[in-house]
């Protein structure tokens, strides 16, 4: 009788995953996508192309977090970008504390467009993921 959790070999047993490569062998188990915030995206009026960007942009696209520790404005900077890599804005000042401070802690925050709320400006819904 073999226990699945022991193997030799090539296998996705316990011990295999252990051996050989770890966890990232496998993926992540247990990846939860936390909902933190929504927020309205700050200086969206200093990205040129913002109203190009935005007609791209739909409810539910992802996007990226930067993290700007040393912005010379803000030391808890979070530029927000489109998977393309360009520059959409800013979590605003308000709300950035925490989530830069889990960021330089090495957790991984997400962004997902939430709304378009003009021709202008969009929100977005923060996550952690872990």
């Amino acid at each position: 009788m073999s226990n699945s959790l022991i193997t030799t070999g090539q296998g996705t047993g316990l011990a295999t995953i252990l051996a050989g490569g770890g966890l990232a062998a496998v993926g992540k188990p247990f990846v939860q996508k936390i909902y933190l915030t929504s927020f309205e995206v700050a200086g969206v009026m200093y990205v040129d192309n913002i109203s190009e960007l935005l007609r791209e942009m739909k409810a539910g696209d992802s996007v990226r977090l930067v993290r700007e520790p040393d912005n010379q404005y803000d030391k808890f900077a979070i530029r927000i970008e489109n998977m393309a890599g360009n520059k959409m804005g800013y979590i605003p000042r308000s709300l950035n504390h925490i989530p830069a401070r889990l960021m330089d802690a090495g957790k991984m925050i997400i962004g997902q467009v939430q709304e378009k709320t003009s021709f202008r400006t969009f929100r977005v819904e923060m996550y952690l993921e872990d």
